[in-house]
């Protein structure tokens, strides 16, 4: 260089160049547009600087910045110090126009003011850039077509490793002692997410022998850049490789290797190895011509390059998706057996969903075990027994033959006459009814009927046996009676109405209270000519019987006619110890 401010001033003339260039296709021919790098909106140069370095070296930076896009690119320049605390030391914003590259000659210097400071450029913008850069020294004396240098492309921050990933640095050349050696080695690190990460760093001579590791801890947005010697202290090999991987933190890493001449500081990039995932699977030709594959139209070889789906039965395609159409699945399109039992979601068959040509009506679907067939109902199958827990009714059956004579609701029977069972029992074990007899019309509620013995029986065992309420409170008075009213209407017929038997002593074979204020116990009405209203008679050879006994005063309402009578009173001579009887005939 002539001297420092005539080198500086030239390098400030040519800031920005503008590059116009034609994408030949979207997709590209044989002989693509390629770019030395990759495209992104966060993407770093690892290494930068300007000043003085080892060996009389004396370092520049130039930034090339691309815009591939249709429009203009707002783009932030951040500049973080090597070994720094990851805050940045400076910053520049510019816009670059659709289709320009912008050249920034000493970057470091021009852009953020800064003068020997080493580290890394990030740049941010708000769509797609490809960011490049040379970092190189210019001898004493020389200018920049004297300059020796080297090559870094922008790496987009989701290159970056991350917890668990490892990568590999080659070219290792250093020699001991290092000031004769033929070649001297730095690597570096840079963090792109703002987390720590500790990064572990192994060196492998050409045999695969491991010769040395150290753990590095590198902050959150920190560059760093150490010789080898910092990793293999008096290395003295001309091929080893390294490998980085992150054992601990959250951050993600970047990883640059740097040879340098040592006599004449020529440096040679040396980059990270990359995921296969992120270069393609490691494909290095362009695609040529696009066709259109089954199912497609289109394709082509230049300009924009066109797909379609072709639309076929039941197929819907729509501007963001492709898809079944309505209806599009027809049975045409199940395979036999296509449709399992797993398929179906549960109560997804619905009896409309279901057909089996050949039945008739009051036929229901069976199996035989094997196959489907159509059965006649066998109604219910005896002996039946069931239970259920409802606050409705457990059975019911309802007979609605509307016309004369009508038809039973229910029919129970025991046929064989050695059966002494019950032909239907109800049993309650609460303080329900056990059984239930509703006549809402005007039959009776519950009616028993024998051919040779009692038509209803009542037992109870700790209670009455039989107990009868009327719904109403009138009673039965003297030719004003209600026979629908009374609790208890017997019909004998030519038979007794009521017929009665005790054989415990003290017991009636009828008994009858009454607890209304003005009520009677029994009351009887005969109206018939000669009629007796109450007929007792004693029981015929029994000593004692009565057929009578009343306790009490006895009230006579009309003629009391008997064929004898027979009275006691007290003794008047001597009352408290004796009685005096007397017997008398009475005659018309």
């Amino acid at each position: 260089m002539q001297n420092a401010e005539k080198q500086e001033g030239r390098l400030m003339k040519d800031r920005r160049v503008r590059y116009f260039f034609v994408l030949a296709a979207v997709i590209s021919l044989v002989a693509p547009v390629a770019f030395a790098g990759f495209g992104g909106t966060d993407v770093y140069l690892p290494s930068v600087g300007r000043g003085p370095g080892a060996s009389g070296s004396d370092w520049f930076t130039t930034v090339w910045v691309n815009n591939p896009t249709g429009s203009p690119v707002n783009v932030q320049f951040l500049m973080y110090a090597r070994n720094g605390d990851g805050s940045p030391v400076g910053s520049f914003n510019d816009t670059i126009q659709p289709g320009d590259t912008a050249r920034y000659p000493n970057a470091v210097e021009n852009m953020f003011g800064l003068g020997s400071t080493f580290g890394a450029i990030r740049v941010v913008a708000d769509d797609n850039v490809v960011v490049n850069s040379r970092i190189f020294s210019v001898p004493a004396g020389g200018d920049e077509s004297d300059s020796v240098g080297q090559f870094f492309s922008g790496v987009p921050a989701d290159f970056a490793l991350e917890s668990g990933q490892s990568t590999d640095l080659l070219g290792v050349y250093q020699t001991d002692p290092q000031n004769v050696s033929d070649y001297r080695y730095n690597f570096g690190f840079m963090e792109t997410s703002g987390a720590q990460a500790t990064v572990r760093a192994s060196a492998f001579n050409d045999f695969g022998v491991n010769i040395a590791s150290k753990d590095y801890v590198v902050g959150p947005f920190q560059p760093q850049q150490v010789n080898i010697t910092n990793l293999v202290p008096g290395i003295s090999q001309q091929n080893v490789r390294i490998q980085f991987q992150i054992i601990a933190g959250a951050g993600r890493i970047l990883v640059f290797g740097s040879g340098l001449a040592n006599a004449s500081n020529d440096p040679s990039t040396f980059e990270m190895t990359y995921s296969d995932d992120l270069l393609g699977s490691g494909a290095t030709t362009g695609i040529g011509t696009v066709e259109a594959g089954q199912g497609l139209s289109g394709g082509g070889s230049s300009a924009t390059v066109t797909l379609n789906v072709g639309a076929g039965d039941g197929i819907s395609v729509l501007a963001d998706s492709v898809g079944i159409a309505n209806g599009g699945v027809t049975s045409s399109k199940l395979a036999d057996g296509g449709v399992t039992g797993a398929k179906i979601a549960d109560g997804g068959v619905s009896q409309g969903k279901l057909e089996a040509p050949g039945g008739a009506a009051g036929q229901f679907l069976s199996s035989d075990g094997v196959q489907l067939m159509w059965a006649d109902a066998s109604g219910l199958v005896l002996p039946y027994s069931g239970a259920v827990a409802t606050a409705g009714k457990a059975f019911m059956v309802e007979n609605s033959f509307d016309q004369a004579g009508g038809g039973w609701a229910g029919w129970f029977k025991n046929s064989d006459d050695a059966n002494t069972y019950p032909a239907l029992v109800g049993s309650s074990e609460g303080s329900g009814v056990s059984v239930y007899g509703n006549a809402l019309g005007t039959g009776v509620g519950v009616k028993g009927v024998s051919s040779s013995n009692y038509g209803i029986e009542a037992y109870s065992v700790n209670s009455n046996a039989l107990y009868a309420h009327g719904n109403t409170t009138s009673g039965v008075l003297p030719n004003s009676h209600s026979e629908r009213e009374a609790a208890i209407l017997a019909d004998g017929g030519d038979a007794s109405a009521i017929y009665a038997t005790s054989s415990a002593t003290f017991s009636g074979a009828i008994s009858v209270e009454n607890n209304a204020d003005t009520g009677r116990g029994i009351f009887t009405l005969a109206t018939g000519d000669n009629a007796n209203a109450l007929y007792a008679v004693a029981g015929v050879g029994s000593s004692g019987t009565r057929a009578a006994y009343l306790q009490g005063d006895v009230d006579i309402s009309g003629s009391l006619s008997k064929g004898g009578g027979s009275f006691k009173i007290d003794h008047p001579l001597d009352p408290e110890n004796k009685y005096l009887s007397h017997s008398f005939v009475e005659s018309p």
